[in-house]
């Protein structure tokens, strides 16, 4: 059985707290951080650099994910709308 990828936006205390949960899980966590210095990079697996507020980066990054959510709320909601729309499976949903 294998269990979810979970892909996190943005790099900050919130995703560093997930991370050892996730592990304890059995999940696998993903982030997108916006450097290589901020909190969760240490935390996790594989980290990601990258502006978050650029679609095709949004994009790339919910590519090799199977959940995309976040940790904060500064993503552009256009961004969201688009990236569900494409089938990502965004969570919390921006229908909501």
């Amino acid at each position: 059985m294998s269990f979810p990828i979970i892909g996190v936006v943005g790099g900050g205390q919130l995703a560093r707290m997930m991370a050892p949960a996730a592990v304890a899980l059995g999940f696998e966590l993903r982030v997108l951080a916006e450097g290589p210095d901020v909190s969760a990079v240490p935390a996790v697996a594989s980290a990601t650099v990258g502006d978050y507020r650029d679609l095709e980066t949004l994009s790339g990054f919910a590519r090799d994910v199977d959940v995309l959510t976040f940790d904060h709320e500064h993503v552009p909601g256009e961004h969201l709308h688009a990236l569900a729309a494409a089938g990502v499976n965004v969570q919390p949903s921006p229908a909501h």
